[in-house]
């Protein structure tokens, strides 16, 4: 299924809220297992844990930290339900259902090795 909207503002209270959302729905299992790479985990995670153990969610998390790519993967072979990546462009699959959380700008440095 195709899903598009514009990205979210303030991904403290939508994550959750799409998790919530999950539970409740039928996927109620012990454990949610969710896709989180590492370096988006370490940014994000922190701000998230707070509003997601307020809600009773945060014990129901297996959490996977694994590359994007392999956690695109995993999701649609059906290993991992629920997950946040990273990608360059928007994903327009039509078996998956997507939400832009962020768009960054990201800089290459390289080290002055010529003095």
């Amino acid at each position: 299924m195709k899903y598009s909207q514009p990205y979210i503002k303030d991904t403290t209270v939508e994550i959750p809220r799409c998790l919530l959302t999950y539970y409740e729905n039928g996927f109620n299992t012990e454990q949610i297992p969710f896709g989180l790479p590492p370096i988006i985990g370490n940014y994000y995670f922190p701000k998230l844990s707070k509003q997601l153990l307020d809600q009773d969610i945060l014990q129901h998390l297996k959490i996977i930290r694994d590359g994007s790519e392999n956690l695109l993967r995993q999701i649609r072979l059906g290993q991992i339900d629920i997950g946040i990546i990273g990608s360059i462009n928007p994903l327009t699959e039509d078996d998956l259902k997507s939400e832009l959380l962020k768009e960054k700008k990201f800089q290459i440095i390289v080290a002055d090795l010529g003095s």
